[in-house]
Formats: structure tokens, C-alpha cells, sequence
């Protein structure tokens, strides 16, 4: 070992070693090509980057959508609500594939500006699905299991609807799973709110019209899901009373 090389091996075994960060401290990658300077003659040699250093890429932190004050309400996030597991597990499904029977309206909304895109989804999905009552307990399916049994409830078709929209091309932070009341029926019902130019469309299973949720007055949204966030619904001190009311 030249004489260079020596000193440079007993500079490296004499440095202390950093101290490992604290666990309130973001990791910091040490990628930086490093000088080392002998003492006495000031020669200054650079070590190259140490390849194994270089800190995992870690995904981009999600931002949660504007919130979807929807059917008069004011939506307020919540770190979780009582039907979480329901939503993420419907959400974490295997995607949907080129034979799944949705596949040829995505293709054709594909081409669509966004409304049209609503509007054949919606009434496909109305259309194609037959209306079910869960035999035990609540069940979130996902998409691709409602199109497998043709048949879902009220969050099947919403959920179903979500999924074709997301492959269509629509962000999934304009699109929002919403649990409302019912207060003409007096039962919980699902439906899918889409964020459009501002304003808040629903896609109903009972309907294939889309309409503002300003104009619908008989439901009262509880909670709503977009992605990995929720939110539950409230009205605004003094704003006329809730649906129903």
C-alpha cells in the first residue's frame, strides 16, 4: 500500500463516526463525494460517494382533496371513522382487468370530457347491476367483485362507479364515496359525489340523472371517503337546518 493510500485508510479509521440520527430527526443520505485533507502538507484528495449510504426513495406524502362540503353540509376531516376497514378494504381489492365486464366502458369514457364521462358510467352501472340487500351484515364490496356476481347494494355501486371513473382518467381526489341519511326514507343510503368546476355532482343508484347536491334536500351526509382520507359531515352555525329538519 503506497504511502497516499496508508494515510487516507488511517484518516478514514480515525474520523468518529456520525452520530445515528434521533428518532424525531429526518434520516439524511450522505451522497456527497468526501474530501479528506492531510495534515501537515494541506493535499486535499476526494473519495467518491459511498454508493451504500444513499437513503430508500420513499413515496410522496398524500395530500388530503379539498373537503367535500357536499348537500349543504360542512365536510370536517377525521383520522378515522367506524367504517374504515370497510372502505379500505373495498380500496385494496385487486384492480380491475381487460375481461372484467367494465373494461369496454372504460375505453369508451376514456374519450369523453369529464360530465359525459359521469353521465355513461352512471347509467351503465345502473343499468348493468342488479340492486341487492347484503344476507349478513354490511359488506363493502369492490368493484371487480360486484362486476364478477352482477349484483351489489347501494356502496357496491357507488364503489363500482369510483373505480370505472379512476380508470377512465378522472382523479381520485375529485371522487368521493358519501354515506348520507335518508330522511324521507328514514334509512342510511351510499352514493357517489364527483367534484366538478367546483361543484358537487351525485351519481344515485336510484337515478341515472346527476344532479348538484345543492338542489337535493332529503339527504344528510354522515361520512365521506376519497382515497386515504375521510371526513363526517356538520352544518354551519346559523345556515338553514340540516335535511329533513
Amino acid at each position: 500500500m503506497g504511502i497516499a493510500a496508508a494515510a487516507v485508510a488511517l484518516l478514514l479509521q480515525a474520523a468518529p463516526s456520525p452520530a445515528a440520527p434521533s428518532a424525531a430527526e429526518s434520516p439524511v443520505c450522505e451522497t456527497a463525494a468526501q474530501a479528506v485533507i492531510f495534515p501537515g502538507t494541506g493535499q486535499t484528495f476526494t473519495l467518491p460517494p459511498d454508493e451504500n449510504s444513499a437513503c430508500p426513495q420513499l413515496p410522496p406524502v398524500p395530500i388530503r382533496p379539498p373537503a367535500p362540503n357536499i348537500f349543504g353540509s360542512v365536510a370536517l376531516p377525521v383520522k378515522s371513522t367506524r367504517l374504515d376497514w370497510r372502505w379500505h378494504q373495498a380500496r385494496a381489492a385487486t384492480p380491475l382487468d381487460s375481461a372484467a365486464p367494465g373494461a369496454g366502458i372504460v375505453a369508451r369514457a376514456q374519450s369523453l370530457g369529464e360530465r359525459e364521462k359521469l353521465s355513461l358510467v352512471n347509467s351503465w352501472v345502473n343499468s348493468t347491476l342488479r340492486f341487492t340487500e347484503d344476507d349478513i351484515g354490511d359488506h363493502w364490496a369492490s368493484a371487480a367483485e360486484t362486476f364478477r356476481s352482477g349484483a351489489g347494494d347501494c356502496e357496491d355501486f357507488a364503489i363500482a362507479k369510483l373505480t370505472l371513473l379512476q380508470e377512465a382518467g378522472l382523479v381520485t381526489d375529485s371522487l368521493f364515496l358519501v354515506i348520507v341519511r335518508d330522511t324521507q326514507r328514514n334509512v342510511d343510503h351510499a352514493v357517489l359525489g364527483a367534484r366538478l368546476n367546483g361543484e358537487m355532482l351525485v351519481l344515485d343508484s336510484r337515478t341515472d340523472r346527476i344532479l348538484p347536491s345543492s338542489i337535493i334536500s332529503d339527504y344528510q351526509p354522515i361520512f365521506s371517503f376519497s382515497g386515504e382520507f375521510a371526513w363526517t359531515h356538520g352544518y354551519a352555525r346559523g345556515a338553514s337546518s340540516a335535511p329533513g329538519q
